[in-house]
């Protein structure tokens, strides 16, 4: 499954869970004219509300200081019922940090499939727009220390450029290795190459690190060359 697919799965079982969640949290609901839905005391239409229950239920990935933001801009769309693609654009205006535009596109794409016709047109060129922006933030990257040696020796690895406290994975074959980026997006960890397949290893080997978390579509490589 590819990672935009399997994100997109990810995405609307979250979101089936938020949809269902939302009655707890409002015990006294607003009578609503089908199709507009009541959401937290507002009749929105259906692709408004997938889109607010989406954007909640990812706003886990945010800092506090972007979920303040985040949560605010959500409510104040969510009163003002422009739209879904105004609705992004109030969030994008308040909070535009790299994992906030990525939320906000994963959503978008969900609440397509409950937008009217014209709509989805506007959602998809929003989503365009973003992607765009997406397209245009600096990537991740990785250095090694050495980037080359012996199989058994033990390697440095550095990133920079990258979203601030999360977790990466670094996969260099079949060793992997878990740190957690500060708050310049920076990390520095070691690995040694799994000494099982010493014999068998093709050089040079391929030093991979991504984000644990599936909704931050970032990786960057290296190479280290096997000197024996």
């Amino acid at each position: 499954m590819s990672s935009s697919r399997r994100i997109s799965v990810l995405i609307l079982l979250a979101m089936l869970g938020s949809t269902l969640g939302i009655g707890a949290c409002n015990p006294s609901p607003v009578s609503c004219s089908a199709p507009q839905r009541d959401y937290k005391g507002t009749c929105v239409d259906g692709a408004v509300a997938n889109f607010a229950a989406c954007t909640a239920t990812h706003g886990s990935d945010l800092t506090t200081e972007e979920k303040q933001k985040f949560g605010a801009t959500v409510d104040v769309g969510i009163k003002s019922v422009g739209g879904v693609v105004e609705l992004s654009k109030k969030i994008i205006a308040t909070e535009n940090s790299e994992v906030a535009l990525e939320i906000v596109k994963n959503c978008l794409e969900l609440s397509k499939s409950a937008a009217a016709p014209a709509e989805q047109i506007q959602i998809q060129t929003q989503l365009q727009t973003l992607q765009q922006m997406l397209d245009a933030t600096s990537q991740g990257t990785i250095f090694l220390d050495p980037t080359s040696g012996p199989y058994s020796q033990e390697i440095v690895v550095t990133g920079t450029g990258w979203p601030a406290n999360i977790e990466v994975e670094v996969v260099a074959s079949t060793a992997k290795k878990r740190t957690f980026t500060t708050a310049d997006g920076s990390f520095r960890t070691t690995i040694r190459l799994d000494p099982r397949f010493e014999n068998v290893a093709i050089s040079p080997v391929t030093f991979r690190v991504g984000p644990v978390k599936s909704s931050i579509l970032r990786d960057a490589t290296a190479l280290y060359e096997i000197v024996k």
